[in-house]
């Protein structure tokens, strides 16, 4: 069975220059590693669904995509197998 987890943010308001991914490819069971810069390639940013006065409409993505806007925000994803 395969499991996800998210590799998140230390820092609020904070630049991504770039996410090393090689080692936790290289960690036996992982099957998947994903970015921003992978996933903007595939998807499309998540959508709002409220509506009202006063709300402004934002295009938000799923992972953090050059900038971390706050503390705990996710930045990648690893798919890996459950432990054995």
């Amino acid at each position: 069975m395969l499991s996800v987890s998210f590799a998140r943010s230390p820092h609020a308001h904070a630049r991504i220059d770039r996410i090393e991914t090689a080692a936790a490819r290289a960690v036996p069971g992982v099957a998947l590693v994903v970015t921003a810069a992978e996933l903007r390639a595939v998807a499309k940013p998540l959508a709002p669904r409220l509506d009202g006065a006063g709300f402004t409409a934002t295009a938000w993505p799923a992972l953090a995509d050059g900038t971390a806007r706050f503390c705990g925000e996710a930045v990648a994803a690893v798919v890996a197998s459950s432990a054995p």
